[in-house]
């Protein structure tokens, strides 16, 4: 998976993460900020009532001091509705590759959505050709 941050974001590690999976590639999630705890907690609420699909519980991951929770957009891909509990650091994206969530974030539904599809679903037919030119 990559990540990626706007110009203007100075909140978080990443604003959208674009997943790759065996002969796949598509957004994995984009995150979406609201305005307090309570604004992420009613929203999960929402989404858990209309047994939207879910992708994660609520927690906080070990590389921002923030809550947040995923669940599917109509589109296929997560949304991360995330709140700041208090500034990042902005020292650097470190992900701990051995704990992703201080508390929380249980995995209920797939890591890479239906968003994330092989080249031939994404691709136009030139698009494929400089794909295979760069395989080699």
């Amino acid at each position: 998976t990559a990540f990626y941050r706007a110009r203007l974001n100075n909140k978080t590690s990443h604003d959208i993460a674009f997943g790759f999976g065996p002969g796949r590639m598509g957004v994995q999630h984009m995150g979406l900020f609201v305005e307090s705890l309570r604004d992420v907690g009613e929203t999960y609420d929402i989404v858990r009532q209309r047994k939207l699909p879910m992708q994660m519980t609520l927690g906080q991951h070990t590389q921002d001091p923030h809550v947040s929770f995923y669940h599917f957009s109509p589109g296929g891909f997560a949304i991360e509705t995330i709140t700041e509990l208090e500034p990042w650091h902005d020292d650097g994206f470190e992900l701990n590759p051995e704990k992703l969530s201080t508390w929380g974030h249980e995995l209920v539904g797939p890591i890479l959505g239906p968003s994330v599809r092989t080249p031939e679903e994404v691709m136009d037919a030139e698009g494929l050709a400089i794909l295979q030119r760069l395989k080699g």
